[in-house]
């Protein structure tokens, strides 16, 4: 029997006859240390078109992954949209794709906190200036404590703030440092942190960061 958080390679491949016309989705779970085959699976979707085929055996691939305990995917794709608007090269613009794309997202975000921040980190490396990719920004700090890896959270978040320090998501940060010290008795570094979010807010050029400053609060 498997043990969980074991790797795992996912294939996947979907297609419509005609396009739109009557389509399916299937997918290989193999292991990814000896290639084992551990899940075979395929659905017919209807009527639909090539993309959302495609899109549809992701998820197909990611639900069946977690369901056997996977904690790290690889998927193999021969779809060039796909991988492109997944990785963030192109831009979801197709609304049922969106709502996928959103679908698929989410799910590799209840991923462990290592799969979560290298998301995280590669939306904030792809669109710096982008909302998502402050916001993106902020999680990366979240994902270090889910790992209980406080210096680390500490350490990002504090270059994150020095970047922009009064741009979007930098108040959440700086609230965010200001807990973690009140956490370990630091109250020199607490006070620092404090007023720098003080600052930040005051001048009211981070509009994200006062409800979260209010609520005493970084979720």
């Amino acid at each position: 029997m498997t043990k969980d958080g074991f790797a795992v390679v996912i294939n996947i491949d979907g297609g419509a006859r005609g396009n739109p016309g009557p389509a399916g989705a299937g997918i290989v779970i193999r292991s990814a240390d000896d290639d084992t085959v551990l899940f075979t699976g395929g659905e017919f979707l209807g009527r639909q078109t090539n993309n959302v085929a495609e899109y549809s055996a992701l998820l197909a691939g990611l639900k069946a992954a977690a369901k056997i305990g996977a904690g790290e995917v690889l998927v193999l794709s021969d779809s060039e949209l796909l991988v492109r608007q997944m990785t963030g090269r192109y831009r979801v613009k197709n609304l049922n794709l969106k709502k996928l794309y959103d679908k698929a997202q989410e799910l590799r975000g209840q991923k462990k906190f290592v799969d979560a921040g290298k998301l995280f980190a590669q939306v904030r490396a792809m669109y710096p200036k982008d909302p998502w990719g402050h916001a993106s920004g902020f999680r990366v700090g979240q994902c270090y404590l889910g790992l209980n890896r406080s210096s680390q959270a500490i350490g990002w978040w504090q270059k994150f703030i020095e970047e922009s320090p009064a741009g979007p998501w930098r108040g959440q940060a700086s609230v965010a440092l200001v807990d973690l010290a009140l956490g370990q008795l630091d109250l020199n570094r607490a006070t620092e942190h404090l007023m720098a979010a003080a600052a930040v807010l005051t001048k009211g050029l981070d509009k994200e960061a006062a409800p979260s400053w209010k609520k005493a609060t970084y979720d």
